[in-house]
């Protein structure tokens, strides 16, 4: 009876203090309680690192009897101590002694009984392994970051890695990485050093936002894996041709600098997927003529450069209303990767557009130019019918006008020669109103006539011409505010921007009625020029010339012993560039002043000669004149 009241009491006591622990331990531990009658065992499974080292762990729990703790199976790596002691608080050792050099984890279970409970305890006590991976990553990874780059086609974005190692290692993907596929030029080997090229790839459709990220791992066997971040990121932006700048919405009213008159815009397009705009409202127009806008190529492959698109109002549809639009960039799933706002805000008073780009050829094949005088049009002659004083075009500005002293815009001329402009005004031609007009939209379409004056008529203001020659200029029809000299960067002869694509040249011939010369100092017509056979360069004065439209033409002159006569042969292209005639002009006047004569050695003989035939260029449909003629013979 005493005894089982001193039990009582006992168990009464104990209980108090497993309350009291109970309430004392920390409740953020993630343990598992488990209580068998008077014994609290509160132990979590414990691991150890490959290494050996001086690693120690100890476990402490309150017995509620004796116990004895001994490992389930036979290990040669940990020890446990002590492994047997009495109730109350019990503390057990556990040591590795020995390095993991698998390449795998071990465990074994550390097993405590403690007297009069049916049940053990258990304690799992795990060494990771001491092999270590070998292998070497280089290549599209930057701090364990792999950036994909789109490929030419814009349809797969695309990394390599050279992976290194003496170990055969493998590819763990998980959910993040299904949009990822890989290939490898060669498989790993064990014991054997192999370089691995390891190819990444997304492809573009599997892509939901326009920035796809995931992950992967390499890993040997046994060893801590490496893992890999993927980001792959399709881009397409759209930058301002003004400013460089990118933009989303863009306002419009500009006049094409490069053709007066039309309005439109141009931005550039850069993208590493393929892209295309198209179904523009019926107003608008690509400034190429195509239906749609891309960067995709003939070949499938995109344009990696920035791609310019350029967009204008149809000219039917030129008008002073208001418009406005949005241009959707999509690719070829159809969603939209851009939207471009465009606003036109209708034609303004400064709209001025003409058709002036006159034939560069006549139905002859010639230079298409006015002839001097409206005296030798022969309107019976179908031959002659090209060649008009006039020549009509047709000009469209948002102000009407009855005559050409109101209209908004005047005539400029720059005087030409061989059709390089130069900055000097002249005035032999003149615009005059035709009889057609017409308005839409309030735009007014006038006909509008080009005329060459006749020589030296009040407009030839210049005096520098003579009716001799043939002379040329530049045209331009530009607002009347501006003048000659804007026409030019400043200090310059060279044309600004605005203006150097919107002119027309023209030309106008000389008078055929007069009688052309050729006067050279030294060497008159019919004489003989006598070279050494060494050659040498001659030079003559020219005294009086007509035109500066001359044309030598050499012919090869052969003895005939038998006749004992000089006979003309046409001369060979090695002929034609061994004996040569050049003029040099004057810098102050730009008349010719120097005819100079080129033979090379060895080329006259005592039965080998040449003659020379300079002839006026007189303009088609008349004949050439001989102006001189002479020969060159062996000294």
């Amino acid at each position: 009876m005493k005894r089982k009241l001193l039990a009582t009491i006992w168990s009464i006591l104990f209980g108090m203090l497993v309350v009291f622990y109970l309430v004392a331990c920390t409740e953020d531990k993630n343990i598992i309680e488990e209580e068998f009658g008077t014994t609290i065992f509160e132990v979590e499974p414990i691991t150890f690192e490959g290494i050996a080292g001086e690693q120690e762990e100890e476990i402490h729990f309150i017995a509620g009897a004796p116990w004895t703790a001994t490992f389930t199976s036979s290990n040669n790596w940990v020890s446990a101590s002590p492994t047997q002691g009495k109730a109350g608080d019990a503390y057990i050792r556990i040591t590795p002694y020995s390095d993991n050099k698998s390449s795998t984890t071990r465990s074994a279970d550390l097993m405590i009984l403690v007297d009069g409970q049916d049940t053990p305890f258990m304690v799992r006590v795990t060494q990771e392994s001491a092999a270590q991976s070998d292998l070497q990553i280089t290549g599209d990874v930057n701090e364990g970051v792999m950036t994909l780059i789109a490929d030419e086609s814009g349809n797969k974005f695309i990394g390599t890695l050279q992976v290194k190692s003496s170990s055969k290692w493998e590819i763990i993907s998980n959910s993040h990485s299904n949009r990822l596929s890989f290939s490898k030029d060669k498989e790993p080997q064990d014991g054997n050093e192999t370089n691995v090229t390891l190819t990444v790839m997304a492809d573009y459709s599997q892509f939901n936002q326009p920035t796809m990220s995931g992950d992967f791992q390499l890993q040997v066997p046994g060893t801590t894996p490496i893992t890999i971040q993927v980001i792959a990121t399709a881009e397409c932006n759209v930058f301002d041709s003004e400013t460089a700048n990118a933009i989303e919405r863009l306002e419009y009213e500009m006049v094409d600098t490069l053709k007066v008159g039309t309005y439109q815009t141009l931005f550039y397009v850069t993208s590493n997927i393929a892209w295309e705009i198209k179904n523009l409202p019926s107003w608008l127009a690509f400034a190429n003529e195509n239906e749609t806008a891309t960067n995709r190529k003939e070949n499938g492959t995109i344009q990696t450069r920035p791609v310019g698109v350029g967009v204008l109002v149809k000219e039917e549809a030129l008008s002073a209303e208001a418009r406005s639009t949005d241009l959707v960039l999509s690719n070829q799933r159809g969603e939209i990767l851009k939207t471009i706002h465009l606003e036109f805000k209708g034609i303004n008073n400064n709209y001025l557009q003409h058709d002036f780009a006159f034939p560069s050829v006549d139905p002859l094949g010639g230079d298409f130019s006015f002839e001097a005088k409206a005296s030798y049009i022969d309107p019976e002659n179908e031959e002659d019918y090209w060649k008009k004083i006039e020549l009509p075009f047709h000009i469209k500005t948002s102000l009407d006008y009855s005559s050409i002293d109101n209209a908004p815009y005047h005539l400029v001329m720059c005087n030409a020669h061989n059709g390089i402009i130069s900055r000097e005004e002249v005035h032999w031609a003149t615009l005059r109103m035709g009889d057609e007009t017409s308005s839409l939209n309030g735009l007014y379409t006038k006909e509008i006539y080009l005329k060459a004056n006749d020589r030296g008529d009040a407009d030839d203001q210049n005096g520098i011409t003579n009716p001799a020659n043939l002379r040329e200029a530049f045209i331009f029809i530009v607002p009347k505010n501006i003048g000659f000299n804007d026409l030019f960067i400043e200090g310059t002869s060279l044309l600004k921007e605005e203006y150097a694509e919107s002119f027309s040249h023209i030309l106008q011939k000389q008078d055929h009625g007069i009688n052309y010369v050729l006067n050279i100092n030294g060497l008159e017509n019919g004489t003989t020029l006598y070279v050494p056979a060494e050659g040498g360069s001659f030079e003559f004065d020219v005294l009086d010339v007509t035109t500066d439209q001359l044309t030598p033409e050499l012919v090869r002159l052969w003895y005939n012993s038998g006749t004992g006569e000089w006979e003309e042969r046409a001369a060979t292209t090695a002929q034609e560039n061994s004996i040569t005639i050049g003029f040099i002009r004057s810098q102050e006047t730009g008349k010719l002043e120097t005819m100079v004569v080129s033979v090379a050695p060895d080329m006259v003989t005592a039965t080998r000669g040449f003659r020379f035939k300079i002839n006026a260029f007189r303009g088609d449909g008349y004949s050439d004149m001989n102006v001189l003629t002479f020969d060159i013979m062996l000294k």
